[in-house]
């Protein structure tokens, strides 16, 4: 890398993870070292002496060399590329559970219009890795191909991308291709055999999350709201008492006032808080204004207590693990619980 004056990533951790965006990441770096990885194995074999080659360099050229391994990860980077919005919300539990189905359905819908799109390898290639394939011979299997690609000077990931310059790196090779060069059907076939799968999976995964108990909490995102009738969530809060009804006189939460207070609240969202997210709008409200919404507070507390993930209870764990220390093992299940609480 730093004899072709090139930017280059150090692999993350992929396997074992749940994670799409952690996937992608490896991912993208794979793409991006893709023919920094092929000159320097190259180099390594013509400069060192047979013997003390690793026998595995061979093999990872070689594969770095086949034609239809680099659309398939490229393919496969476009599928992840659906999710990655959606992924990184999930890990930090920054998704509102009533924003979840909508989040799957805009997934979906990238899905379909995946699956319909028409595309040949090379131009996936290109559009996806910015790898460009020159070939000199359109008929043989294995072709001497030039690989060519528009990758970072060092250390100008950093700088605004108007000030970011580029090096052409280059490799020369024989591709191995397949015999569907040329022909759309390999890749109509893999997206065919892949995504309606995902699709279904993905389905029945978040199939929970459009019903009642969750679309009950739309009105939590100010971005739901009606900007025009400050009283046009109350059937949506009313079907949320509803269903939480136990779990609200458990505390004290009294029906009677918390439309009062939701008029309230709508007049202050208009004058100090329009331009905030969801998220970022209760914060200062739960924290400085709890005296003014103190029922509405209780019901954002409550909805927003519903994880839209299990990383909460992954994280959880992780704490307990951290707690539990080998001068710490006499501790009972009440104290760790008491601690994990705070």
């Amino acid at each position: 890398a730093e004899a072709m004056n090139v930017t280059v990533y150090n692999f993350p951790k992929v396997h074992g993870t749940r994670f799409v965006n952690h996937q992608l990441k490896g991912l993208e770096k794979l793409l991006n070292n893709w023919l920094v990885l092929l000159a320097a194995i190259e180099d390594i074999q013509g400069s060192t002496q047979a013997s003390k080659v690793n026998p595995k360099l061979p093999g990872l050229k070689k594969k770095l060399l086949d034609f239809d391994f680099l659309w398939h990860c490229c393919l496969y980077k476009e599928i992840l590329d659906v999710f990655s919005e959606v992924s990184p919300k999930f890990e930090k539990n920054q998704l509102l559970v009533s924003e979840i189905s909508l989040a799957i359905d805009k997934a979906d819908s990238r899905l379909i219009d995946m699956l319909e799109a028409d595309q040949d390898p090379e131009t996936l290639i290109q559009s996806v890795a910015g790898i460009t394939l020159t070939s000199s011979n359109e008929s043989e299997q294995n072709l001497m191909t030039q690989m060519t690609k528009q990758m970072l000077k060092p250390n100008h990931m950093k700088r605004l991308e108007e000030n970011r310059e580029y090096t052409k790196a280059s490799f020369t090779g024989k591709v191995t291709r397949g015999s569907n060069r040329g022909c759309n059907t390999s890749i109509k076939d893999l997206k065919g055999a892949a995504i309606p799968p995902l699709r279904k999976h993905m389905s029945e995964r978040f199939d929970s999350f459009s019903s009642k108990e969750f679309t009950s909490m739309l009105w939590i995102n100010p971005a739901n709201w009606d900007l025009d009738n400050n009283q046009a969530e109350f059937p949506l809060m009313d079907q949320f008492v509803s269903i939480f009804e136990k779990l609200l006189t458990s505390t004290s939460f009294n029906l009677s006032k918390y439309k009062r207070e939701w008029k309230d609240l709508r007049m202050t969202h208009k004058r100090l808080y329009s331009t905030h997210s969801a998220l970022a709008f209760w914060q200062p409200i739960l924290k400085n204004r709890r005296g003014e919404f103190p029922n509405i507070a209780i019901m954002v507390e409550l909805a927003l207590s519903v994880g839209a993930s299990n990383s909460v209870v992954e994280s959880g764990f992780s704490r307990l693990t951290t707690m539990l220390t080998d001068k710490r093992l006499s501790m009972s299940h009440d104290t760790m619980e008491r601690i994990l609480r705070i």
